[in-house]
């Protein structure tokens, strides 16, 4: 184990609190989906505590990075506390033209429960095992992880799409009706938050596989659930960022292949975290 300085006390005490900014971040959320009209200043108010929690989020990441010699994802905890940083990243970035802020409630809520989760592993727990592949396999992990945010927010998209179109079939327009952008807006970014997704992925995945060669990475095997559960999701979200005058990929179609990308996304990194199922680990 490494030693344990005052200062790696201090970062476990803001891991502590980083799972709280997100619950506030999506609490705020909350109450604008309940107000019927949005306070005066409501959103400048909140751009300081999303962009607050997001730095002290960056800067855990950057110092375990540091302390560690390597890109902070050396197991699943940190690899979980990476995603839930890139994921509200992606969101933050996303949201700046108004089309996903209003997606800030499920992103702010699966950011926390990633970092909750995150916490409950322990991310800050040190170890010397790191074994210093270099500058390309941090590329690699920073790749696959932005991609796996892109892709949730996909996903996301995808869900809020069906369930709006299906209060419109019934007729029941609910809050969601009133507070998300429109089905053509939903359908808009879902495609682009796959396309950024299958991009980030191919050069991802296609340097990872090149990686693997390189090292003659022991176990490494084309079939190996882990690789095909990748390729699956990266041919799938493909299809999904396809436009829209591709005529088997309406706007609800491509809604339900992302909501089900969402769940494959999230079976992938579950057979990542299964000992001796896959040589690919979270690390």
């Amino acid at each position: 184990m490494l030693r344990i300085t005052p200062v790696d006390v201090a970062l476990k005490l803001l891991l502590i609190v980083l799972p709280v900014g997100y619950f506030a971040v999506a609490r705020r959320a909350a109450a604008d989906f309940r107000d019927e009209r949005e306070a005066p200043g409501g959103p400048a108010r909140r751009f300081p505590l999303e962009r607050l929690v997001f730095a002290l989020h960056l800067a855990s990441v950057v110092w375990l990075s540091l302390r560690l010699g390597a890109v902070a994802a050396q197991d699943g905890a940190q690899t979980l506390h990476l995603l839930a940083l890139a994921l509200f990243g992606v969101f933050l970035w996303a949201s700046r033209g108004g089309e996903a802020r209003a997606l800030g409630l499920f992103v702010a809520g699966g950011a926390f429960l990633l970092e909750w989760a995150a916490v409950a592993l322990d991310p800050a727990r040190l170890t010397a095992t790191v074994d210093g592949r270099g500058a390309l396999f941090a590329v690699h992990v920073l790749t696959a992880v932005i991609a796996a945010a892109v892709m949730l927010l996909s996903g996301c998209a995808g869900l809020v799409y069906l369930t709006l179109e299906r209060q419109m079939r019934r007729k029941t327009f609910g809050l969601l009706y009133s507070k998300l952008p429109n089905l053509a807006e939903l359908a808009t970014l879902n495609r682009r938050a796959a396309g950024f997704g299958f991009l980030f992925m191919t050069a991802g995945v296609n340097l990872g596989i090149w990686l693997a060669h390189r090292d003659r990475v022991k176990d490494f095997s084309y079939l190996d659930p882990q690789v095909l559960a990748t390729l699956a999701l990266w041919i799938h979200f493909g299809l999904v960022a396809l436009p829209r005058r591709v005529a088997f990929v309406t706007g609800a179609r491509a809604a339900k292949a992302s909501a089900a990308g969402f769940v494959l996304l999230l079976l992938t990194l579950l057979v990542s975290a299964i000992p001796g199922l896959s040589f690919h680990r979270f690390s």
